[in-house]
């Protein structure tokens, strides 16, 4: 029995964290990659100016206080004079005291004015060293900024090159090794046959995508089924660059289980260059039916947890072989995708928590400004014909 809770309570975990850190990553829109290389020596001389700022005022307030201070200890000096003199005329015990109480408050006003007076003196130096650091991070923005300047007239023309609108559209790359389901998973989230008038055609084992070719899911999110990688026409080594996943708002990778070289390389890409990335497990239904045979049990809802389990774990067991390990191991989702077609079971799987992911990702760059909730809900309409009710453990 406790098998069993442990495979029920898992994934469900995993699939919640997985998905917490998508709607995390994926909750501001895409800046420019040269811009965002531009924000650290931004932030960094900005956070330099607030601190020269803050030392300036600090001084400002000292110099106050030291006036005050000093105002008060020449009060008491003149006080101590008038009590000698009144001492020298008419000595009194009363009157030695007073002026030890005196004497002893004017060493304590001159001791505040010394200390203050060094800690001026200290923070005029630290002010005199930020400046020169100041300095040098100016020179260093300025030169930052030529250089974004320049790299933005680069991945603009990239973007033209391949006809990609970056202001305006929400740029999802659908992509992985030949055969993965790629073009078949964006007709399914389109809800289209791929006999449909502006299917991506589809070919059963075959790859039938020579080009990276746009299809918009709706009039600002736009679906990039890119070429299979791993074979002789895109090998992997230069597969990322080639397509220029670096210029995407997110990468979607296609994977049946089989791990090769296209998966490591993407997987790296998508770090290196910070892009959000999502494993999608395309051809769930038929790995569940194999795990059902090969264990001999009656029940898909087991199998598919124990599949879950694996399939998660194996790919993480893969990225932290090639160095994007955890903590960075990227979400894994198990979906049948023509369960995403209408009248198809989108409870069967995960299929609801991509779709999920997907839209509320976009909802940072709505045209109508709706919120991630508002698009998630509409989605829904599409997706299901009637309310849902219960889905699988995410």
């Amino acid at each position: 029995m406790l098998p069993l809770l442990a495979l029920l309570c898992v994934p469900s975990l995993i699939g919640i964290v997985g998905i917490g850190i998508v709607f995390q990553s994926l909750k501001k829109p895409r800046q420019s990659k040269a811009v965002i290389e531009l924000e650290e020596p931004t932030m960094k001389y900005e956070a330099m100016r607030a601190t020269q700022k803050s030392l300036l005022e600090g001084n400002k307030k000292r110099k106050r206080s030291q006036t005050i201070a000093e105002r008060e200890a020449r009060a008491t000096r003149l006080l101590l004079r008038s009590i000698k003199a009144e001492l020298d005329r008419n000595e009194s015990d009363d009157l030695k005291l007073l002026l030890e109480q005196h004497t002893a408050k004017h060493a304590k006003q001159q001791n505040e004015c010394e200390n203050i007076e060094l800690s001026i003196q200290r923070t005029n130096e630290d002010i005199r060293q930020l400046n020169k650091r100041l300095h040098v991070a100016e020179t260093k923005l300025s030169d930052a900024k030529v250089a974004c300047a320049k790299r933005r007239k680069v991945e603009q023309a990239r973007l033209r090159n391949i006809g990609m609108d970056d202001e305006n559209h929400y740029n999802i790359a659908i992509c992985g090794a030949s055969g993965t389901g790629k073009s078949t998973f964006i007709n399914c989230l389109r809800c289209l046959h791929p006999m449909d008038p502006g299917a991506a055609p589809v070919s059963a084992g075959a790859e039938c995508t020579s080009q990276t070719t746009r299809y918009m899911l709706d009039k600002h999110t736009a679906l990039w089924d890119l070429p299979g990688g791993f074979t002789e026409a895109h090998p992997a080594e230069t597969y990322c660059a080639d397509h220029c996943l670096d210029l995407f708002d997110c990468i979607v990778m296609c994977y049946t289980g089989r791990w090769c070289e296209i998966n490591t390389a993407i997987v790296q890409y998508a770090r290196q260059h910070k892009t959000t990335l999502l494993i999608v497990h395309t051809k769930t239904k038929q790995l569940v039916a194999d795990e059902m045979s090969n264990r001999q049990l009656d029940d898909e809802n087991e199998a598919y947890l124990s599949l879950q389990m694996t399939v998660v774990q194996d790919v993480e067991d893969k990225c932290r072989m090639n160095g994007v390990g955890n903590p960075t191991s990227p979400p894994v989702f198990l979906i049948e995708s023509r369960n995403l077609m209408p009248g198809g079971n989108m409870r069967q799987f995960q299929e609801m928590h991509v779709v999920e992911s997907l839209y509320r990702c976009t909802a940072a760059r709505h045209p109508d400004g709706l919120s991630a909730d508002e698009l998630w809900n509409a989605a829904k309409e599409k997706y299901f014909p009637v309310p849902a009710d219960t889905v699988r453990p995410a």
